[in-house]
């Protein structure tokens, strides 16, 4: 049992590093594309005949990129680590240390909560303002629709696909998210068994 549980944590933290890598770089790519504006939460203002991105404050940005490579970081070294004990058959890893893995799994879930949060209502309510400003509230004035027109190549910005960008950023977001959750209880579950050893 203490082999499939070392096993699933190193494919959990494999996953945490992929996905964690995954939001950095669709919430960087984002923010590069608007030439360094944050546009999580970020109002559009209409001015004659065109329109003005306000940028929002940069934290909402680097918030869910900090987390992401934060997690890049942890789940590799962590992941070598369960890795080694893993190939160490004889120690079945009974000697782990699994306090602090345990701490910093639950502070990172919370964390990336925070995060998906910022990501998913900050990128919603932006396309809100697209929708209103830009097409006039029609049905059709989604951030997909909208990179897709002339209007959006010839705005101030690079004329990459912002929206694909952040619907693969939030689907990341959640599912590393998820991943935490499960790290965090397969930890405490192995701290169980440890102690009933």
């Amino acid at each position: 049992m203490a082999d499939f549980l070392l096993l699933a944590k190193v494919l959990l933290y494999a996953a945490a590093v992929a996905a964690g890598g995954t939001v950095a770089v669709t919430v960087g790519l984002t923010v590069g594309n608007f030439k360094g504006c944050c546009i999580f939460y970020a109002p559009i203002v209409p001015d004659i005949g065109k329109y003005d991105i306000k940028c929002s404050s940069n934290t909402n940005c680097h918030f869910p990129l900090g987390i992401g490579v934060a997690t890049m970081l942890y789940g590799g070294i962590y992941g070598i680590y369960c890795v080694y004990t893993l190939l160490g058959r004889n120690r079945n890893g009974k000697d782990m240390v699994y306090l602090p893995s345990l701490l910093l799994n639950g502070i990172l879930s919370f964390l990336t909560l925070v995060s998906g949060c910022i990501v998913s209502v900050g990128y919603s309510t932006f396309c809100d303002h697209v929708s209103d400003v830009i097409f006039f509230g029609s049905r059709y004035g989604t951030c997909d629709y909208w990179q897709t027109t002339e209007g959006y190549q010839k705005s101030d910005n690079d004329g990459m696909p912002f929206a694909t960008f952040m619907t693969v950023g939030q689907i990341a977001v959640w599912a590393l998210f998820g991943v935490w959750v499960m790290l965090t209880g397969l930890t405490a579950l192995r701290m169980r068994m440890n102690a009933k050893e």
